[in-house]
């Protein structure tokens, strides 16, 4: 976990605010919302989110970006994403990108994509991750390798955890870079996820 820790340190923003009790629930929503049906069950929500006033729960902007993340008992549980759109839009709509350590507390959110060991290092030191890095690449053949390779068909900008094969701990969280259409048509080629926090 001291990788993990380190890693989170530069997203950790230096000037915090606690959410009062109608924006913990708002956000609980939005969550509830995005997630569905992962976060249906109440335990599952206060396992991102707890609803109870024993948790502090804050938050705070990213430098001169709009990007807000929250801290649960000060440690980064989600991190909010724009559209690339949203910067002429005067209320932009959001979405929440959750930490591996959020993941770790809600393992069932998001898919989780299984690398090879080695392929670990260059993930976490910025590298996306292609698809010879994922567990079963050379196993996953015909036109619906991306389905098998992944285990069900992926939505470019869809959210998964990347795991280490063997391991059930996500260490870092991406958003698919293509379809299944797009794999079938590009191959192996390209990153299929971008890394967005590690």
């Amino acid at each position: 976990d001291e990788a993990y820790d380190n890693a989170l340190k530069p997203s950790i923003p230096a000037k915090t605010a606690p959410l009062k009790g109608s924006e913990r629930k708002a956000l609980r929503a939005e969550l509830r919302k995005q997630f569905a049906p992962a976060l249906d069950a109440a335990d599952a929500l206060d396992a991102l989110i707890p609803s109870q006033k024993a948790a502090a729960v804050t938050r705070g902007r990213l430098g001169n970006t709009r990007s807000e993340v929250v801290l649960v008992d000060g440690a980064a549980a989600l991190v909010s994403q724009e559209p690339a759109s949203a910067s002429r839009l005067r209320n932009p709509p959001r979405s929440w990108v959750p930490s591996p350590l959020a993941i770790r507390r809600c393992p069932h959110l998001l898919r989780q994509v299984a690398i090879h060991a080695p392929v670990r290092k260059n993930v976490q030191r910025g590298a996306d991750l292609y698809a010879g890095g994922v567990v079963g690449f050379g196993d996953a053949e015909g036109a619906a390798w991306p389905s098998e390779l992944f285990g069900a068909p992926v939505a470019r900008g869809e959210l998964c955890a990347i795991v280490t094969e063997g391991g059930w701990a996500p260490f870092a969280v991406g958003r698919f870079a293509k379809s299944d259409a797009d794999l079938v048509e590009d191959g192996a080629g390209g990153a299929c996820v971008e890394v967005l926090l590690r």
